[in-house]
């Protein structure tokens, strides 16, 4: 069961060595960290096992560690046991975490890894999808307020020839007057709406995002059908302290703040020079509004938006690639 463990670890490490946490249900969630805690653990379960595959990555994990400026908890353990210091610490590792495309059902959750990016994708999320180039990462959600639903909300996430898919489902209703019984009250709070208030069925809002996988990227489609001229808004959060470029602008993104595109490609670049791209982007409008319980613009990142109307069929290309210059001129 440890070794299991310890092999599933692998689908969770990021390109830039640190462990996807924005589905942990544990205090961490959301934070940056490494797998510095684990290098006791796989160091003792590979020497316990005889499993030296496990014993390199406990390697790999102390060169990575050390090079990051800091020694892994736990080595006082080695003073219990001397034979486990470096145990399989010469065996050739080839790094099965570069390379990785797993779901997981009970956990709703798919990780997706191949070299220096990767994407997540989160059923029953409003955060549903992350993407990682090298340490720079944004992740996504659709805002379509209707009735009681706030955000994309999947109630499934599928694998396909290509990528995956994920469906949502959303009612919608509307109160009906009283009549003929008087609610007694003009506070809406007070009134007993669930259960005294007749409802009238309205039309619903089907939507599909389609993932497909891309050499530098993914392919994102997100096609909507149901009720018409619904304000739809897609917003992509980005680390602060990046740089965001257009067609015909360029702006430093400050976490708290955030734009509206009309059209064109962006790319938004990290001080490493690590590039994540956005084409095409779309837009038809500026709402802005957020009823309550939907997922809020997070205050930590800078946020970009893209809008349409329902009906809506959009598919916008997300791209990694790498700033090779000395300085960076934009």
């Amino acid at each position: 069961a440890a070794k299991a463990n310890l092999e599933m670890m692998y689908a969770y490490i990021d390109p830039d060595d640190s462990v996807f946490t924005n589905n942990s249900t544990r205090q961490d969630n959301g934070r940056k960290v490494y797998m510095d805690t684990y290098y006791i653990l796989y160091l003792m379960v590979g020497y316990l096992l005889k499993d030296p595959s496990l014993g390199a990555m406990a390697e790999w994990i102390w060169n990575s560690s050390v090079q990051k400026g800091h020694v892994p908890g736990g080595v006082e353990w080695l003073l219990l046991n001397a034979d486990m210091d470096g145990y399989a610490a010469d065996t050739p590792f080839d790094k099965p975490f570069e390379s990785i495309r797993r779901t997981f059902p009970d956990s709703k959750i798919v990780r997706v890894r191949r070299g220096q990016f990767s994407y997540t994708l989160l059923d029953d999320k409003p955060n549903f999808l992350y993407f990682q180039n090298g340490s720079f990462s944004m992740y996504m959600v659709i805002y379509e307020n209707l009735c009681d639903r706030r955000n994309f909300l999947a109630s499934s996430l599928k694998q396909t020839a290509d990528g995956y898919r994920m469906k949502a489902h959303a009612e919608s209703w509307y109160y009906l007057p009283f009549y003929p019984q008087d609610p007694g009250t003009s506070d809406w709070w007070a009134m007993d709406n669930p259960h005294n208030r007749r409802k009238t069925q309205g039309v619903p809002l089907d939507t599909a995002v389609e993932i497909t996988d891309r050499d530098d990227g993914i392919d994102v489609r997100i096609h909507t059908e149901g009720i018409d001229r619904l304000p739809l808004r897609v917003e992509i959060g980005f680390l602060p302290g990046c740089q965001v470029r257009g067609d015909d602008f360029l702006l430093e993104g400050k976490a708290g703040q955030s734009i509206t595109m009309r059209g064109g490609d962006v790319e938004v670049k990290n001080h490493h020079g690590e590039i994540i791209t956005l084409s095409p982007t779309f837009g038809r409008h500026n709402v802005q509004s957020r009823s309550g319980g939907a997922y809020p613009q997070s205050p930590d990142h800078f946020t970009l938006y893209m809008t349409d109307y329902t009906p809506v069929d959009r598919t916008f290309h997300i791209g990694a690639k790498q700033d090779t210059a000395l300085h960076f001129p934009w």
